[in-house]
C-alpha cells in the first residue's frame, strides 16, 4: 500500500509558514555543499543503520523526517515495506531523488515536508525515524508529539 504524502502545509503568509521559508532557504543554500561533505563518523553511521535495520521488518511502513540528502533513506528503505523521507528543503529533496535515481528502490519515495508542521497522516506509519535532526526543530516536544501521532497504535 503505498504511503500518503505529507496532508497540507501551513497558510500562506502565517508565522509558520515563514519560518518553514527560512530554514528551506538556508538548507536550500547548502544544499549542493552538504551533499559532497563525506560522513565524519562512518564506523559511527554503519553502527547506527545496522542497528536501525535490526529493527525494521519488510512489512511495516516508515516515514523518515529531516533526510536532508537522503543517503540514509537509501540504505534503510529496502529493510520496509515502504518508507516515505522528508525534508523541509526541496533542493535536499533534489539530491535526494537524484540518488534514489542511481540507485532505484521502489518502495521509497522522498517529499518537501517540514517536521515542525502537522503534514504527516495520522495513525499511518509504523515507525518514525529522525536522524541527527531533532536539534534544528523550533519545538522540540511539538515535533515529537506530531512524529508520534503519525504512528499506528503499538508502533514504536
Amino acid at each position: 500500500m503505498p504511503l500518503p504524502d505529507p496532508v497540507s502545509t501551513p497558510a500562506p503568509g502565517s508565522v509558520a509558514n515563514a519560518l518553514r521559508a527560512r530554514k528551506a532557504l538556508f538548507w536550500d543554500r547548502i544544499a549542493r555543499k552538504y551533499a559532497a561533505d563525506p560522513i565524519a563518523d562512518m564506523a559511527g553511521y554503519e553502527t547506527t543503520l545496522q542497528r536501525v535495520r535490526s529493527l525494521l521488518s519488510g512489512d511495516q511502513d516508515v516515514l523518515e523526517i529531516g533526510c536532508g540528502t537522503g543517503s540514509t533513506a537509501l540504505r534503510l528503505a529496502p529493510f520496509a515495506g515502504s518508507m516515505l523521507a522528508t525534508d523541509v528543503s526541496a533542493e535536499m529533496i533534489a539530491i535526494a531523488r537524484e540518488r534514489w535515481e542511481r540507485q532505484p528502490t521502489p518502495q521509497l519515495r522522498f517529499a518537501v515536508a517540514d517536521a515542525d508542521a502537522p503534514v504527516f497522516a495520522q495513525g499511518a506509519y509504523d515507525a518514525v525515524l529522525a536522524f541527527n535532526m531533532l536539534h534544528l526543530v523550533q519545538d522540540l516536544d511539538a515535533a515529537l508529539a506530531l512524529a508520534a501521532q503519525t504512528l499506528r497504535p503499538g508502533a514504536c
